[in-house]
């Protein structure tokens, strides 16, 4: 099991992301967002952990 993020490389990450969905633009923010889903959720080889993320994702 990996450990949990610190504040500080949440924060990083986030803003990483917002710069990412800037760049992408508007027309593409939906395609560049589902292709970075499909991406992570490849690196996390659990259909289970990816089930709840969803299912979290959907409830917001």
């Amino acid at each position: 099991m990996t450990e949990k993020w610190t504040s500080q490389a949440r924060e990083a990450a986030y803003t990483q992301l917002c710069e990412a969905i800037t760049k992408a633009g508007e027309d593409g923010e939906r395609l560049f967002l589902a292709r970075l889903c499909l991406l992570l959720a490849e690196e996390l080889s659990d259909p289970e952990a990816f089930a709840r993320a969803l299912a979290a994702a959907e409830r917001q």
